[in-house]
């Protein structure tokens, strides 16, 4: 994943929350730590465009819940400052 939060990989990601399908990444060698830290970064960087109102750009209220159990922008990062909450599960 790019850290800058552009390009296919993030945009395949971005499918994959707006699908509301389960989705996993999955990492060898002891890199999910790391990843947790790149995810961290875009979820921190696109999270005022992810809770916008959706006729602004924004994600379904009822997709960011599925994706993230909230559609409430400070819950949501609140959840991402921490490594360990299961928002991060998602990466194995």
């Amino acid at each position: 994943m790019q850290t800058s939060a552009g390009g296919d990989t993030y945009k395949q990601f971005k499918a994959y929350i707006e699908s509301r399908h389960e989705f996993r990444y999955y990492f060898n060698n002891g890199l999910s730590d790391a990843m947790k830290t790149k995810f961290q970064n875009v979820f921190k960087n696109k999270a005022d465009e992810w809770f916008a109102p959706v006729a602004n750009g924004g994600i379904d209220p009822a997709k960011l819940t599925k994706a993230f159990g909230t559609a409430n922008k400070t819950e949501f990062l609140s959840k991402v400052n921490n490594l360990d909450n299961p928002i991060y599960n998602f990466i194995k």
